[in-house]
């Protein structure tokens, strides 16, 4: 699939298209709203009413000139067959994920639930992690370190007369390093989390790529406590009592309407009114 979406790019890059200088991806929202409109035949003016101009970085006139092309009927009909072909290999990638989840549920489904605790990791790249790993069981890596060095995320130790020559990591699993690559760059966007605060601290003098390593490499030691102990991630920075109290308040609120009396409450807290006990040694206050 990956193929097909360099086909369709450099197809529209010949046909004088330069959407690559205004989406990152695309095969996004946006993106795709300008290629089915490229592909209709409508004009720029009309395609940028489609799409939520102000949502893009670059400006209506780059926006504009972007759309501004010559697509040949010949071009089109490739363009079409290249998008066909790309829908159908996305609608295999889904059969084949539903199937792999559903495998995994059966067999792994206390420790897809425990992954999940973890900030940045969905239950997607929780089931890709239980995969590469071979299973819930790390008896065979015997510590955190050993993982994480078999994963390929600790740093070098290239020195020779007492001067350090690189630190650069080995390579390891490839698939597993770039899913936790993934899951790492969503948990230093998760906010209030001890990653993200080490993560700050990291990219001021280290930058973001290897600050992203070094998340990793929290990141697959957590996991290896977590997958060992059978027992969630609790992050010291977030207060799950609020959390949980924020999240079911709208519930724990509609639960009280249905008891007695709330009606009367109800409207004594909308009049400011003072209630004393019967012994008057203690009120509440709206």
């Amino acid at each position: 699939m990956s193929a097909e979406k360099n086909r369709l790019h450099k197809l529209l890059a010949d046909a004088g298209y330069r959407l690559s200088l205004v989406f990152s991806d695309l095969h996004g929202t946006n993106a795709s709203k300008c290629i089915d409109g490229i592909l209709e035949g409508k004009s720029p003016d009309v395609i940028m009413s489609e799409i939520h101009v102000k949502k893009l970085k670059a400006s209506p006139e780059t926006i504009k000139a972007a759309l501004e092309g010559e697509l040949p009927e010949e071009t089109r009909f490739v363009l079409l067959q290249i998008r066909a072909h790309i829908d159908f290999l996305q609608g295999q990638i889904n059969q084949m994920l539903e199937y792999v989840t559903a495998k995994v549920r059966e067999l792994h489904p206390q420790a897809l639930l425990l992954l999940q605790t973890i900030p940045g990791i969905s239950e997607t790249s929780a089931v890709k992690i239980l995969i590469e790993l071979g299973g819930e069981d790390m008896s065979p890596f015997k510590t955190a370190d050993r993982l994480a060095s078999w994963l390929g995320v600790c740093p070098g130790n290239n020195e020779s007369a007492g001067k350090r020559k690189s630190g650069r990591t080995r390579k390891g699993n490839y698939y597993l390093r770039r899913i936790l690559c993934e899951c790492s760059n969503a948990t230093v966007r998760t906010k209030g989390t001890t990653l993200q605060s080490k993560y700050r601290s990291l990219s001021v003098r280290r930058g973001h790529k290897r600050s992203i390593i070094a998340i990793v490499h929290k990141l697959i030691q957590i996991i290896f406590l977590v997958l060992k102990n059978k027992v969630g991630y609790r992050d010291p920075e977030i207060d799950y009592e609020k959390e949980s109290a924020k999240k079911n308040a709208r519930r724990w609120a509609s639960i009280l309407c249905t008891l007695p009396g709330w009606n009367v409450i109800a409207q004594n807290l909308r009049s400011g009114e003072t209630f004393k006990s019967a012994d008057h040694r203690s009120s509440t206050t709206a």
